[in-house]
């Protein structure tokens, strides 16, 4: 009966095994009962891991007659029921037999590789052949919660940053309502569930200014579960009635949100004219269980040697220079910005953009007033820098990111005590950053990152161990802008959410990262079909080696055309700010100025353009990001040496949604050149012995359709 069950066991583990090889999950077998006996049959059932069961019955025997008895005994006859036999148990030596050949053996078993979940074994015989067996064995709860993720330090070159920046995209939820023409600035909180998302809106015109009256602040609801907007709520808007106080005329601006306890939430608005008066601070409060605001509003103060005063520009600029740091001395302009909470308490990063003011602050008890610990920066006519992202490192210390108005380069100031800030100096981790917000965070011990690279259009999310060394997770490349993104860490994830459009709308998600087993993890991002496509892609002309600044940067570029249209690739081992390079594409090559035949696509760290030229006929010229044309295939890799390169795929037909009133023959020869820049300076390309001019289509090189540049 025992070689019986084991064989039905045996039989019903290879079946679960199979299963598995074949894409469903492998089960566990968690026990095995015998749960009935009738009679001969014993009824068992088998547990599996996923509580599915199986049953089996075995029949045993009957009792039977006794039966005969067999002994040796001691004179070396066999007896039968005692009774000794005539058969000896050893019989007479027969003749030498002929030597047999020799036997294989199993000379040894080596585990050869391991796949996953599966190990290959290979048995090695003695006549030198072998054979494989594969083992799958069953994962651990850690595995199968993180299968299909990496964790962030086995990131490697095959995971692509776009790709995840793609998948951001593609599930963001636009919370803003239909009627709305501008939004931006938003910020949010998550309790039990629900997103909190505070921004400001108005339904006249796109963008955002401190000078336009109808802007309003907003709050919208979002069940992350479902991902539905339940409700929007406008909370302050020019001149509203309260019931303790009427706000003045101007707009209510640069809302934030945060959890005052467990039934409330606290907004924080300003309230300004720019130009007339003084912009004051005000806070409301949320109940979360009646999904009401409070009829009053009141005014945010501000901790002082002297006492506490209203948050205002002027009062924040007393506090700014009396500390030793300079700024302009507007009016208007000074708004609290990243609230988070550390050890216990609340801090704030203030700002006021319009006089180049930073600072680290912490509420009080009541979150009613701030107090300042140190200031950040400074606001001159030669460094003004504004809107700070700051987190607390786990040594206790401080860093700050700033973003910096003349140059658009970010800055980093560090601090031991959150009181004495280092001045502002530039990281190579974001040199080709912009002039607009960018974030830190500090999530279970690891740093996050937020810069947007050369222009709001593109966005790059980084994370580092030691706030040194940073690495790319996420890069969106947005069809019109991602910027001001904000993050919350919540049940493990984390969330988002960005300015889009020409701050038309506010959209929210969740980043494909999750932190289990006290690490984090991002989802498995291979390349896209359109990054495999353009690094598998050969045949390249080798072009001209470009200089993009004065110093000597060079880019190397390669040109090819075939049938599907036109391919531009680039590389070099050294990034700059402000470095650029051009490819240059005319379909007629005989003017001397720039035409509808004329294309020019830009690229400058995470700035990837077309400019075009005469658009429809209108005479309207300028930039677009290029990840606004559906076909055109894009993308920047960065190197782990500290370089990139860049690739671009233009096909034909593209060329006329490019340009519309372009004139091209697909089979005929395409006039090119490629040159660098870096601000004023310019550097054409020499192909053979000869110049050909950015701004000269007539002294482009050609590439003929069998993909053959020539010269002149």
């Amino acid at each position: 009966m025992k070689k019986i069950l084991c064989g039905i066991l045996m039989s019903v583990f290879v079946t679960a095994v199979v299963a598995g090889c074949g894409g469903n999950q492998t089960q566990k077998v968690l026990s095995v009962e015998k749960i009935e006996s009738v009679g001969l049959n014993d009824k068992y059932e088998i547990s599996y891991s996923d509580g599915s069961k199986f049953y089996f019955t075995v029949e045993n025997g009957a009792d039977g007659k006794d039966g005969t008895s067999l002994s040796i005994g001691a004179d070396g006859f066999w007896y039968i029921n005692g009774i000794k036999s005539d058969y000896a148990v050893t019989g007479k030596t027969g003749p030498q037999g002929q030597k047999g050949e020799p036997g294989t053996g199993i000379s040894g078993i080596y585990k050869t590789a391991s796949e996953g979940n599966k190990d290959i074994y290979t048995i090695m015989l003695t006549d030198g052949s072998s054979y494989t067996f594969e083992v799958t064995n069953a994962r651990s709860d850690k595995e199968e919660e993180t299968e299909g993720m990496l964790r962030l330090e086995n990131i490697d070159d095959n995971y692509s940053p776009a790709a995840a920046g793609n998948k951001v995209l593609e599930n963001a939820l636009i919370v803003t309502a239909s009627n709305v023409k501008g939004a931006h600035d938003a910020q949010f909180v998550i309790k039990d569930g629900k997103a909190y998302i505070v921004y400001e809106a108005n339904d006249v015109r796109p963008g955002e200014a401190s000078s336009w009256d109808f802007v309003y602040c907003a709050m919208s609801v979002v069940d992350i579960k479902t991902n539905t907007v339940e409700k929007t709520v406008k909370f302050s808007e020019n001149m509203q009635q309260y019931a303790n106080e009427t706000l003045m005329h101007g707009c209510t601006f640069v809302p934030r949100i945060t959890v005052k306890d467990e039934k409330t939430l606290r907004l924080y608005f300003a309230s300004e004219d720019p130009g007339v008066r003084q912009s004051l601070t005000y806070f409301i409060d949320y109940d979360i269980a009646e999904g009401k605001f409070g009829e009053n509003i009141y005014r945010l103060q501000l901790k002082t040697d002297a006492g506490t005063v209203d948050f205002t520009p002027q009062n924040y600029i007393d506090q700014t220079l009396a500390s030793g740091h300079r700024c302009f001395t507007s009016g208007y302009g000074a708004f609290l910005f990243d609230i988070f909470d550390e050890c216990g308490k609340k801090y704030i990063a203030l700002n006021n953009y319009a006089n180049g003011q930073n600072a680290l602050a912490v509420f009080n008890d009541g979150l009613d007033c701030v107090e300042i610990i140190g200031h950040i920066g400074e606001g001159t006519e030669n460094f003004k820098t504004t809107e700070s992202g700051i987190m607390r490192k786990n040594d206790g210390s401080w860093m700050s990111v700033l973003r910096e108005e003349k140059t658009g380069i970010y800055r980093f100031s560090y601090s031991l005590d959150g009181e004495k800030w280092s001045y502002p100096r530039i990281e190579n981790f974001a040199k080709t950053g912009t002039a607009t917000k960018a974030t830190l965070n500090n999530f279970c011990g690891t740093y996050f990152m937020s810069w947007a690279d050369s222009s709001r259009s593109c966005m790059r999310f980084m994370y580092s161990a030691d706030a040194l060394t940073w690495t790319d997770l996420i890069t969106v490349y947005s069809p019109t802008t991602f910027q001001y993104p904000s993050f919350v860490m919540y049940e493990n994830e984390i969330y988002y959410t960005a300015t889009m459009g020409d701050k038309e709308t506010i959209v929210f998600g969740k980043l494909p990262i999750v932190y289990k087993n006290q690490a984090f993890y991002v989802m498995s991002s291979e390349k896209s079909d359109e990054e495999k496509f353009l690094e598998k892609s050969a045949g390249y002309n080798d072009y001209a080696d470009i200089k993009t600044n004065a110093n000597g940067t060079v880019w190397s570029s390669h040109v090819k055309r075939d049938a599907l249209g036109i391919y531009f690739r680039a590389e070099t081992s050294v990034t700059n700010k402000g470095d650029k390079i051009f490819f240059m594409l005319d379909v007629s090559g005989s003017s001397t100025g720039f035409t509808s035949d004329n294309f020019m696509f830009k690229f400058q760290g995470g700035d990837i353009q077309y400019q075009g030229y005469y658009e429809g006929g209108s005479g309207k010229r300028g930039y677009k990001n290029l990840a606004f044309y559906d076909g055109i295939m894009f993308f920047r890799k960065i190197l782990k040496t500290g370089g990139e390169q860049i690739f671009l795929f233009i096909p034909y037909d593209a060329l006329k949604t490019l340009s519309p009133d372009c004139k091209y023959t697909e089979t005929e020869d395409m006039f090119f050149t490629v040159y660098g820049a870096n601000g004023s300076f310019v550097s054409n390309s020499t192909y053979c012995g000869k110049a050909t001019l950015w701004n000269n289509p007539s002294t482009y090189c050609r590439i003929t359709y069998d993909n053959k540049i020539v010269s002149g």
